[in-house]
Formats: structure tokens, C-alpha cells, sequence
């Protein structure tokens, strides 16, 4: 949005912000005024609080694939095949690597 047209990473920021929602049971950033946030999230990266993940290594890791999902940059955030495949790991209990990590 930053005088950029749309790719496919924004439907993966919305994506992030929907994995957040279903780990959160909250509206991210409920209130707010729309072009108050809007500014926000262009210009300073806001983004909701992460939610408790205690230590459950499933939640962490749950919580660091949704973060990857809303980077600030981009380019950085993972491909849809990769949070495929992240959660499907998850929900195994076989957590073997990053979306970072593809062998292309």
C-alpha cells in the first residue's frame, strides 16, 4: 500500500491477521477509527499483540508463522504453499522447518 499495486503477500498479511483472530477470539485493533489505522499500519507497522502462548511450543510457533504472515516487508512473508505446509506440520506435531528454508 505504500504506492505499490496489491500482490498476492497482501492476501497473506490477511491471512496472518485471520490465523491471529482465530488464536486471539478478538477483532484486531476493535475500535479503532478506520483511517487512524490505516495510517498506522502503513506508516508505523502496527500490528495486534501477539496472543499468550505460554509454553507450548505448537502456540509459539503458530504465533511466528501468523507474525511471518504480516511482515512489514513484503517480499519477507511466506508463500500460501508454506503456511500450508507449516500448519499442516503443526497439527502433525512435525515441525521440521521454516517457510524460509525452501530448497529453491
Amino acid at each position: 500500500m505504500k504506492g505499490e499495486f496489491p500482490t498476492c503477500k497482501a492476501d497473506i498479511y490477511s491471512l496472518g491477521i485471520t490465523l491471529w483472530q482465530l488464536a486471539s477470539r478478538q477483532m484486531p485493533h476493535s475500535g479503532a477509527n478506520p483511517h487512524w489505522l490505516i495510517y498506522q499500519v502503513i506508516k508505523n507497522d502496527t500490528r495486534p499483540d501477539s496472543h499468550d502462548t505460554g509454553s507450548d511450543i505448537t502456540e509459539v510457533r503458530y504465533c511466528e508463522l501468523y507474525q511471518a504472515c504480516w511482515d512489514a516487508r513484503p517480499r519477507a512473508r511466506p508463500e500460501a504453499e508454506d503456511v500450508q505446509r507449516v500448519l499442516v506440520d503443526l497439527k502433525d506435531g512435525s515441525w521440521e522447518c521454516g517457510w524460509g528454508e525452501r530448497g529453491s
